[in-house]
């Protein structure tokens, strides 16, 4: 799959990580050839692939009634805030409308989080969903650690207070059929407030996803049940409690499907 690596060129100065793309046909999909790619640069404010953005505007989060523009750009980095108050959801879909990934294609995402030191009554979730993501993570128990209500028809990375320190989320794999309670898998990995931690999911189109976290693969696993035809990937932040800390999502968002 080398003579398909296009990510050292794609981006001059906030390149595609190599662990994520390095194997992915990036010029097929960015050329549209079996594939379709969406990149989208905090430098440049906007895609650099995907004309379409003006009618199909991906970047939204929701204050539990409406849905606004909230994703915004600082110090050359995407940021994503909350609106004020208990039980708000925060997100930004990667994939725009028209497009969606199941479980015989190829697809890769990356994002890179960081998180502030006051949003212990936060989850993050980054991945793979069906439906809107604004009802992709409903309420949850009081304590932030219970996630049986959590209802993600797909694959994710979940990032969720850790019980030592309120300063240091778990990073884990959350996969869910769309019945029962989603299936949740420890990395191993902890997020400390303030650092900055590349994250990703690699799809091989058999129902196989890689996880990765930094510069390396830490979790392998499969799919329940598949994936829904109508799956989206987005970012989505919830909180608990009246909690505004915003999320650093990095200067690259991507998301790339091939058949």
């Amino acid at each position: 799959m080398s003579a398909n690596m296009d990510h050292k060129g794609i981006v001059k100065a906030g390149r595609l990580s190599p662990v994520i793309f390095g194997n992915f046909p990036v010029k097929n999909a960015l050329a549209r050839l079996n594939g379709e790619m969406r990149l989208l640069d905090a430098v440049a404010e906007g895609y650099l692939v995907d004309t379409d953005i003006a009618t199909n505007n991906p970047l939204n989060f929701n204050d539990g009634t409406t849905a606004h523009l909230g994703l915004t750009v600082s110090g050359g980095e995407w940021v994503l805030t909350p609106a004020s108050g208990a039980n708000k959801e925060a997100f930004v879909e990667l994939t725009h409308a028209g497009q969606t990934i199941d479980a015989t294609n190829r697809f890769a995402l990356e994002a890179t989080l960081s998180f502030d030191d006051t949003d212990a009554k936060q989850v993050i979730f980054f991945g793979l969903h069906a439906g809107s993501p604004a009802g992709a993570l409903v309420d949850y128990a009081a304590d932030p650690l219970v996630l049986a209500n959590l209802q993600v028809q797909g694959v994710g990375i979940l990032l969720k207070a850790a019980e030592s320190a309120d300063d240091v989320k778990s990073i884990f794999v959350v996969k869910h059929s769309g019945t029962g309670d989603p299936v949740i898998v420890d990395t191993g990995k902890t997020l400390a407030a303030t650092a900055s931690s590349r994250v990703g999911l690699i799809g091989d189109g058999s129902g196989r996803v890689q996880v990765v976290v930094g510069n390396s693969v830490v979790k392998k696993v499969s799919l329940p049940g598949g994936l829904s035809a109508t799956s989206k990937a987005s970012c989505i932040l919830k909180q608990q409690e009246a909690d505004v800390s915003p999320l650093t999502l990095g200067r690259l968002l991507a998301v790339a499907v091939s058949d």
